[in-house]
């Protein structure tokens, strides 16, 4: 069940639909604690490539994000501000 479990959150994170989503998305898998921070371990272009966008789409999908104050960015860290609306974000409520 976990592997189906996996499977299941990679599809969505591939069909999430806009850049912002998709990152959403990953910020929010990534924060498996809930301590509301994460660090991108990978390149940007890696990041990238796994979340099937562009790394100008992702520079401007954190851009978004940090500009409706759900995060905040310092490099590689990143401060999950407002869970609630980054999963809105990532459900494409918002």
């Amino acid at each position: 069940t976990s592997r189906i479990r996996f499977l299941n959150i990679r599809i969505k994170a591939y069909t999430c639909g806009s850049a912002e989503a998709r990152l959403a998305f990953h910020i929010l898998q990534s924060d498996e604690n809930g301590e509301g921070h994460m660090r991108v371990s990978v390149s940007f272009t890696k990041l990238a490539d796994m979340l099937d966008i562009s790394r100008a789409s992702l520079y401007r999908a954190f851009d978004s994000l940090t500009d409706i104050g759900v995060i905040e960015r310092n490099g590689s860290d990143i401060i999950i501000k407002n869970r609630d609306e980054l999963s809105d974000v990532a459900n494409g409520l918002l």
